[in-house]
């Protein structure tokens, strides 16, 4: 179970650390003020110059907080208008005395000093206290040794005013730390450090205990490290060692320690954080790095010249050494050779880059020129050998060291030592043996005198060959029926042998099969094909193949080929006709046969003059037509050729026009007549433009009225139609055109209203009696399609003189409708009756004046009305403000008794009103209809000197007003008055006898009726009964005593203990009663009398159980059933 005790002490406290934590930021202003203000803990590091030493952490016991930082620190300071109040630390041990001194204030003036804490157990200390000649104060004061977190100090001048204020703690643990025995100290990166923490815990202190069970350190700002510790709970301080690993990179660090009352530096009490300003200082022991930028090794060609590409250097500490590279280089370019250039550089430490190499060869690379061969050229063929093989000489800087010749036979054989022969100079004599005759290619390369190896020549390619060639293939052309005069033919090739020179060309005949004579023989040269002139007749192509050495093959015959160059007639086109247009859902195009047609071939066209082809296919005879469905629209042009069995192609059918068309022309009707136009115009043109060419539209009217329309000039694209005396009315209408491909295209439809009416006058104010200001004649023109909207309708005009039948006139008008017709005749208005004073009402009363109290009449009141007008018509009267008007026929009185508003004005007969008259009427001549009743006194019969007496409200027509309360004893007499709607009253000064009370009820008009009620006030107690045990059983006691007189009820009392009664029960008004539900034991019983008014006897004679048997399974001491204990018998019985 929680102690809600402690629950108000812990929110108590949390709401003191809300407060401090507002002070700790106004402390932390002070410090980025005053720095070297003593007594102030600052969250930045501390110099040792100032009042924290560098080795002191305070800690802060914060219970369930995440600070880590000196911001929750007391105030120690506090400047009021120069006045200041400090203490010499925030913070203290629990025994330690606080320093408190002040300045500012007036010299040798006495102060009051006041010390407190609200911490359990709270504290509070005031002290007299004088300022010095300087103003100054100073007053040790000693700590009493229990934990408080906050205490408040104040001095207040002699008037009780706060001068000034400060606050300080006694919460917090001292703390000191080293790093490797000392406050700083000198290491590699990632070294271990020696760490060494001072903490100073107690117990005692209230809701939980002071231990030091975790710490956490942090380098500079970053995340803080936990090194659980020992568990230390007892009073004193505790010292941990532990290592922590320095920062990888050098520099100089600030380390901040603070301690946690929890394991794994969890929420729960926290210190303020200790910081040893530049404790480590991390060596800088990593040299720079050099990249070197390229490659190596480099190499440069001879005699070229030579630029380094650098290296770059950086450095974990210095950054970017660059700049301080030394760069050493021996390269030569002039002279082959291998050569180093190196890099080195050391930062501002000492450490020293590795060095870095790049190697530089200076080579010749550059191979020899190409050798050209210069015999034999290319072909040649030799019938002997040797063959002399000679070639150009070659170039190169460094000299021509050899010649290297390949010889590639074109059997693919092979020679010893081949195939590259190897010379100095620049020919050779190749001698091929009889049996090596065919084609051979040869080639040749340089090669320097550092080895490099020049580019092979162009190869060249000759014969040794004394072998006739086979004969070629047959030859073909690509059809023997054709009309063609000119015909191409191929073969296949002779062949020379492997060891051939090769073919060196063809002889050609033409021959005729019917004369069966040749007609010509033609040297064609090394080709596979030719080209043959022949006229109409039957022919074939004879060929004799010849090799490089002139030897000559056998003949070879083509098939006959048959030529027909006689072209089949044009064709006659059908339809669609020329310049047609036509629907493209099915497009059939038709034309005439002709007689030796195979196909025919359709075109049809982009543009006229048929040079971008839209569509081609081909159709076979005997069909004579094409059909084509869903033809998107376009505008082509098509012709029809017929095609032989021979190829030849008739002439081209003349070339027709097609339009495909399938969209509906989209009908434009004109900018006039407007869509929705009014006019008085009866005479109207109407026009529309199509988007394309239509042979007929149609204005077309909802009454079914139709009208042919004309054609505007000759574009089929404009039409018009003019419709005369059209009468008034509304038209409705829209205009359809059919293009020349048949599709109808119809316009949006339109109205138009045709009026030729002016406006005529509809109404004028009628005026009915008489009116009191001036009246408007107003004059409502009407029109069919509405008046125009530069029209002032209606119009108007005053009648301003007052007397009967006053009327004004307008002498001319001009009133148009919308149409543009307009109505100028004059007008008068009707007559009116004006009259402009308005009437005076009064009141009078009978009685002149109210009878009763409180301005009410006892007497029924006549009221009587009187007007004073010229013209009068009217007056009428109302009861409330929300009453109905009455008219006023002679002297009327209140409609029943109560308290009205009677309101009242006169009208005159031009229906102004007079000012409303107002008068309050209150009429009551019937008494109270019920007096107060049920009073009823409680307590009563009482031993107090007060008591309250209660009533239930009386009763009259117009309400209560108030009560009078009257208490009487004897001569004495006491009254009091309440309001109307009060029901109680209590009554006092009360002494012991039998009072009298009255309750007396007024309404406002002072009609009055009183009710009465007794009070007993009784402040004798009943005497004691005598108590007896008449029974005892296991776990009950039987108990009787005699009756007392003035008793109403008795209670029973017992204990274990003579004289000691810890239980009781309320009886009720018995002489008996058993006691059950008591355990094993002795037990003591007393009995005491009640009366009515609350009297209680003294105690009864004391009676005893002796040693009992206790009821099964009741504890010994658990209370009887029914009983509880003494001080809470509240019931009247059990």
């Amino acid at each position: 179970m929680s102690c809600p005790k402690k629950e108000q002490i812990k929110m108590k406290k949390k709401l003191q650390r809300l407060i401090l934590s507002y002070i700790s930021l106004f402390s932390i202003i002070l410090n980025m003020l005053s720095p070297l203000a003593y007594g102030i803990f600052v969250t930045t590091p501390v110099r040792a110059q100032e009042t924290v030493e560098a080795e002191t952490l305070r800690i802060d016991v914060l219970p369930d907080t995440s600070a880590t930082s000196v911001s929750n620190a007391d105030l120690v300071i506090s400047d009021n208008g120069g006045v200041t109040l400090r203490t010499d630390k925030t913070d203290y041990a629990p025994t330690d005395t606080a320093l408190i001194t002040g300045a500012g204030y007036t010299p040798n003036d006495s102060y009051l000093l006041i010390i407190w804490s609200d911490d359990e157990p709270a504290v509070r200390t005031t002290i007299n206290i004088t300022a010095d000649a300087s103003g100054h104060i100073t007053y040790a004061y000693q700590l009493d040794g229990n934990y408080r977190p906050d205490y408040q100090v104040e001095v207040r001048n002699q008037a009780g005013e706060v001068v000034s204020s400060v606050q300080f703690s006694d919460s917090r643990w001292v703390v000191s730390a080293k790093v490797n025995g000392s406050s700083s100290t000198t290491v590699n990166p990632t070294a271990t450090i020696s760490t060494e923490v001072q903490v100073m815990t107690w117990n005692g202190v209230i809701e939980w205990n002071n231990d030091w069970r975790s710490t956490s350190y942090r380098f500079n700002s970053n995340p803080p490290i936990c090194v659980n510790t020992s568990n230390h709970n007892n009073t004193g301080i505790h010292t941990e060692s532990f290592s922590i690993t320095a920062p990888v990179n050098p520099g100089t660090y600030d380390i901040t320690f603070q301690a946690y009352s929890n394991d794994s530096c969890s929420a729960g009490m926290i210190s303020i954080p200790l910081t040893l300003n530049n404790a480590i200082t991390v060596r800088d022991i990593i040299p720079p790095v050099i990249t070197m930028l390229g490659s190596s090794p480099v190499f440069v060609e001879f005699g070229a010249s030579y630029s380094d590409f650098g290296a770059t250097a950086f450095d974990n500490v210095d950054g970017n050494l660059t700049a301080s590279i030394v760069t050493s280089s021996t390269v030569n370019p002039n002279k082959i050779g291998i050569y180093n250039v190196t890099y080195n550089v050391t930062d501002t430490a000492g450490n020293a880059a590795t060095t870095v190499t790049r190697v530089v060869k200076v080579v010749d690379t550059t191979t020899p020129t190409t050798p050209i061969i210069t015999s034999p050229i290319e072909g040649q063929v030799f019938p002997t050998s040797p063959i002399l093989n000679s070639w150009l000489a070659s170039f190169d800087l460094s000299g021509i060291k050899e010649y290297h010749v390949e010889y590639i036979y074109d059997d693919g054989h092979t020679f010893p030592g081949g195939p590259i022969r190897v010379v100095t100079t620049t020919s050779r004599n190749h001698s091929p043996s009889p049996t090596e005759q065919g084609g051979v290619t040869i080639r040749v390369r340089a090669v320097d005198n550092v080895d490099n190896v020049g580019a092979w020549s162009s190869p060249v390619h000759y014969y040794y060959d004394a072998t006739k060639p086979a004969s070629p293939g047959i030859p073909t052309t690509t059809s023997y029926l054709t009309n063609s005069l000119i015909q191409n033919w191929i073969w296949a090739p002779a062949n020379d042998g492997v060891n051939g020179s090769g073919i060196k060309g063809y002889w050609q005949n033409i021959y005729d099969v019917i004369t069966e004579t040749t007609q010509s023989q033609v040297w064609l040269g090394n080709i596979l094909g030719s080209s043959t002139n022949l006229a109409d007749g039957n022919w074939q192509l004879q060929l004799q193949a010849e090799d490089n050495a002139g030897n000559k093959s056998s003949v070879v015959s083509s098939s006959t080929i048959t030529v027909d160059t006689v072209a089949p007639a044009a064709p006659i086109l059908a339809s669609p006709a020329n310049n047609a247009a036509v629907n493209g859902a099915s497009l059939t195009n038709s034309w005439g046969s002709v007689g030796d047609a195979h196909h025919y071939i359709y075109e049809s066209y982009h543009n006229e003059e048929a040079t971008n082809i839209h569509w081609t296919q081909t159709v076979n005879a005997p069909e004579t037509s094409k059909t084509r469905t869903n033809v998107p629209e376009t505008t082509f042009w098509w012709r029809v050729k017929a095609v032989d069995a021979a190829g030849n192609v008739s002439e081209w059918s003349p070339l027709w026009k097609l339009t495909i068309d399938n969209t509906t022309p989209v009908v434009t009707l004109t900018e006039t007549p407007a869509n929705g136009l009014l006019t008085n115009i009866n005479n109207q043109v109407f026009g529309v433009t199509t988007s394309e060419p239509t042979s007929l539209c149609t204005l077309n009217f909802d009454n079914e009225s139709t009208y042919p329309m004309s054609m505007v000039e000759d574009d089929n694209t404009s039409w018009t139609v003019t419709v005369l005396d059209m009468i008034d009315g509304t038209y409705h209408y829209s205009v359809t055109c059919v293009d020349f491909a048949n599709n109808t295209g119809e316009s949006l439809s339109r109205s138009m209203t045709i009026d030729t009416k002016a406006p005529v006058l509809g109404d004028k104010t009628v005026f009915l009696g008489w009116y009191n200001t001036n009246q408007t004649s107003f004059f409502t023109y009407q029109d069919e399609n509405g008046i125009g909207e530069e029209t002032t309708n209606p119009i108007s005009c005053v009648i301003s003189t007052e007397g009967e039948n006053q009327t004004c006139s307008i002498p001319e008008v001009n009133i148009c409708d919308r149409a543009g017709n307009c109505n100028t005749e004059g007008v008068t208005s009707n007559k009116a009756n004006i009259d402009k004073v308005a009437p005076v009402i009064k009141l009078s009363t009978s009685p002149t004046t109210p009878d009763g109290k409180n301005n009410w009449f006892l007497t029924r009141p006549a009221l009587t009305l009187s007007v004073i007008d010229v013209n009068p018509d009217i007056s009428e009267f109302k009861w409330g403000e929300f009453g109905v008007w009455t008219n006023y026929t002679g002297t009327f009185t209140p409609p029943a008794e109560g308290k009205y508003d009677l309101f009242y004005r006169a009208l005159d007969k031009s229906g102004k009103y007079s000012e409303v008259g107002y008068s309050e009427i209150k009429w009551d001549q019937t008494g109270l209809t019920k007096a107060p009743f049920e009073l009823s006194v409680s307590p009563n019969p009482t031993t107090l000197d007060k008591s309250t007496v209660s009533w239930k409200a009386a009763e009259d027509l117009m309400g209560i007003s108030k009560y009078e309360v009257e208490w009487r004893l004897g001569d004495t007499v006491y009254k009091d008055t309440v309001g109307g709607s009060t029901l109680s009253y209590e009554v006092n000064r009360l002494t012991e006898g039998d009072w009298k009370i009255t309750v007396r009820a007024f309404d406002d008009a002072g009609h009055s009726l009183e009710a009465n009620i007794g009070l007993k006030v009784d402040r004798t107690a009943p005497t004691s009964p005598n108590l007896a045990i008449t029974g005892i059983a296991p776990g009950s006691v039987s108990l009787s005593w005699n009756a007392i007189e003035t008793a109403t009820a008795y209670s029973l009392w017992y204990g274990t203990v003579s004289g000691v009664y810890t239980f009781g029960a309320k009886v009720g008004n018995v002489t008996n009663f058993t006691v059950t539900g008591l355990g094993v034991g002795s037990y003591y019983f007393i009995v005491k009398a009640h009366d009515e008014a609350g009297n209680v006897s003294s105690a009864s004679n004391e009676v005893s159980t002796g040693a009992m048997t206790g009821a099964l399974g009741v504890e010994p001491g658990a209370p009887a059933e029914g009983f509880a204990p003494a001080e809470e018998v509240l019931g009247e019985q059990t």
